[in-house]
């Protein structure tokens, strides 16, 4: 690798020891946000930049939240439903599940019969 190239990785990319799922992160870059839904699959066409994969997960965090308060995903069936979030290169940054957020928020639907908490 040329003297050249290795200046611009420097400039450019810094390496994390143990940066979420131990990922390089970016100084700033495209990200996708590639939707699962069940046996249905969305790519994301347009892309969005961001800061580094941090900011692009909470990214994806937000959207699963807005699908849900939308009511196009629903709390109650949470199977099969992710969201992929790959850099400009195509390459798999991080996965958020309807799973992780609703686990993270503290909002699952409880038993039958119950009333669910608000999300």
């Amino acid at each position: 690798m040329g003297q050249d190239r290795l200046l611009f990785l420097s400039r450019t990319c810094y390496f994390a020891p143990r940066l979420g799922r131990g990922y390089p992160r970016a100084a700033m870059g495209r990200y996708y946000l590639h939707i699962t839904d069940q046996d249905q699959f969305i790519r994301d066409v347009e892309g969005f930049d961001a800061a580094g994969p941090e900011e692009a997960r909470r990214e994806a965090e937000r959207t699963v939240r807005e699908l849900l308060q939308e009511g196009l995903w629903s709390a109650d069936s949470r199977a099969g439903r992710l969201i992929t979030v790959v850099d400009g290169t195509g390459s798999l940054v991080d996965t958020v599940s309807l799973w992780q957020v609703l686990e993270t928020d503290g909002a699952f639907p409880p038993p039958s019969g119950k009333k669910a908490r608000p999300i």
